[in-house]
């Protein structure tokens, strides 16, 4: 019989155990994606790229990933339920280029309802480059920065 209790009440303790380290990492994860929903800037290090957030206020920021692969830097930050997704990158693109220096890299053609754009501009670190992928659907998009070794040459 108190082997029995002695049992039950380790598995008990167990299941709590995982329980709270499975409800921690939910809030933590919960609480840096909030912070990242309201940010005017995407960090990359020294750079300071332009949010979603900033340009078309606030949107359904539901993913966020940060990781090194290769020597570059990355960060993704995946948006759904997008009321006019046309129209957030058009204005996010405009921004982008008329007031941060990127280029295109890839060529664009929003009519489509799926698509991709990619744009480029150099680091405020040396022979760094930043680039900037954005997919897209009808209702959601994802912009995936890279930080990298590279430069880009504009040409005016």
């Amino acid at each position: 019989m108190i082997k029995k209790n002695l049992f039950l009440n380790i598995c008990i303790i167990s299941l709590t155990f995982v329980i709270s380290i499975i409800v921690i990492y939910l809030l933590s994860m919960s609480l840096f994606i909030m912070k990242h929903r309201e940010s005017d800037y995407y960090l990359m290090g020294k750079d300071n790229i332009p949010s979603i957030y900033k340009v078309n206020g606030k949107r359904n920021l539901y993913y966020y990933k940060s990781s090194n692969k290769n020597n570059n830097d990355i960060k993704v930050f995946k948006y759904r339920n997008i009321e006019d997704v046309k129209s957030d990158l058009t204005n996010y693109i405009d921004e982008l280029k008329d007031n941060y220096n990127y280029a295109y890299t890839s060529d664009i053609d929003l009519s489509d309802n799926n698509g991709s754009i990619e744009l480029s501009s150099n680091s405020v670190d040396i022979d760094k480059i930043i680039i900037i992928n954005i997919t897209y659907d009808k209702s959601s998009y994802v912009i995936k920065i890279t930080k990298g070794k590279g430069n880009i040459n504009f040409y005016k």
